[in-house]
């Protein structure tokens, strides 16, 4: 997938969510001393949303701090998709296979913390958006350290479990 197509889909997504304009206390949110207590409920019902898919997030980074490629492919649908450099990969088979051959390797580890979060107004779709780093050691025995920023993409299972839909990492050497 081409850089212009991956900022085509990021921006559609979210577009679809709601983002800074939305919450809380701003402007245009309509979420002020003078707002009804629909709108003030409403409100806080999406920041509530919003905190449950950071805590989503955070929990995937943590799955896959402990259980590695397990972890990982525990959050990935058979829909999911992933793009990582210029490839899209599709489906929890071909997002394995990407990753499987990191997580091989004993010394490799990825981190990463979520900074921000938007839903839809229907709470069933949302995007977080956060920095990640990967380290491991190369064939010298020398520490390899990668970071970047990711936007990934959630949908909420009719369980309420949120599950990965799409995953887009941007390295800082790119």
């Amino acid at each position: 997938m081409t850089s212009a197509r991956t900022l085509m889909l990021a921006m559609l997504v979210m577009a679809g969510c709601s983002g800074p304009a939305d919450q809380p206390g701003s402007a245009e949110s309509g979420a002020d001393a003078t707002a009804s207590t629909g709108e003030a409920t409403e409100a806080f019902g999406a920041d509530l949303v919003r905190a449950q898919l950071l805590e989503a997030d955070r929990a995937f980074a943590s799955a896959t701090d402990e259980n590695r490629i397990g972890g990982w492919m525990s959050h990935f649908s058979s829909r999911s998709m992933m793009v990582s450099g210029s490839r899209m990969y599709a489906g929890e088979e071909a997002i394995r296979a990407l990753m499987a051959p990191a997580f091989a390797d004993s010394t490799y580890r990825l981190s990463w913390e979520p900074t921000f979060a938007a839903v839809s107004e229907s709470e069933d779709l949302g995007y977080t958006v956060g920095r990640y780093e990967s380290r491991r050691k190369d064939s010298a025995g020398e520490e390899v350290v990668e970071e970047g920023s990711y936007l990934t993409v959630w949908r909420r299972r009719s369980d309420g479990r949120w599950m990965v839909e799409a995953d887009i990492g941007s390295s800082e050497g790119n």
